[in-house]
């Protein structure tokens, strides 16, 4: 799991992308740190009024690249970022 949600290039490049495009300020989390590590310091490096966005798009990225993963094993897929 820690590979698939955080250390894998491409989970990786997908949290880079989701949080550019929502204009968050946190850094993604790093392939070393677990999402536990992660969290308390982004939430505090994210404006207020934005914290609820964070955790939104933090849990759905997750549920996404876990779709994405299933996706190719079990029907062929190329992973894709967009």
């Amino acid at each position: 799991m820690h590979h698939l949600l955080l250390a894998c290039p491409f989970s990786r490049q997908v949290r880079h992308e989701v949080l550019s495009w929502l204009r968050l300020t946190c850094l993604p989390p790093d392939g070393d740190a677990s999402l536990n590590d992660w969290w308390p310091s982004s939430r505090q490096t994210t404006p207020k009024p934005m914290r609820k966005g964070l955790a939104t798009a933090t849990l759905l990225t997750a549920w996404m690249i876990w779709k994405q993963r299933n996706f190719g094993v079990f029907d062929g897929a190329v992973p894709s970022v967009p």
